[in-house]
């Protein structure tokens, strides 16, 4: 048998009695006995520390895969982001092209804004302009 903690620490002899739950050095000084342990009991406390370390190892890997997963999908939004930036700065060049094409395409101009330009007046009645008439012959 092992010997209680006091009487571990004072290195006394640890004897038990069959009826007692405290050896005698403890029933004497009057303190608590934390009592001996059977190869049973100290077999069950092994079984429960190997018991909770493979748990704690189970849990280890599964943050590991975990921590992986976590990395993965966050190149994968990173890609994504990268993509739609790529896309938006796509658009926007096209619609700076578009109001590039739109500046330097004169403007539509009416008959009459037309004939001004060009003749520094625009068309009256008397002018002809509107007024041609085709001969047949």
């Amino acid at each position: 048998m092992v010997a209680c903690t006091p009487c571990d620490r004072a290195r006394a002899l640890c004897v038990f009695s069959k009826d007692s739950i405290k050896c005698a050095q403890c029933v004497r000084k009057g303190v608590a006995c934390d009592g001996s342990f059977s190869a049973v009991d100290f077999d069950k406390l092994s079984e429960e520390r190997d018991r909770l370390e493979a748990a704690r190892t189970r849990a280890i890997e599964e943050t590991a895969s975990l921590n992986r997963r976590i990395e993965n999908l966050k190149k994968i939004q990173g890609a994504m982001i990268a993509r739609e930036a790529r896309s938006l700065e796509a658009l926007e060049r096209e619609e700076e092209e578009q109001r590039a094409q739109q500046a330097n395409v004169a403007p539509v101009l009416s008959f009459d804004q037309e004939f001004a330009a060009l003749f520094g007046e625009p068309p009256g009645p008397d002018s002809g302009a509107g007024n041609t008439q085709v001969s047949q012959g």
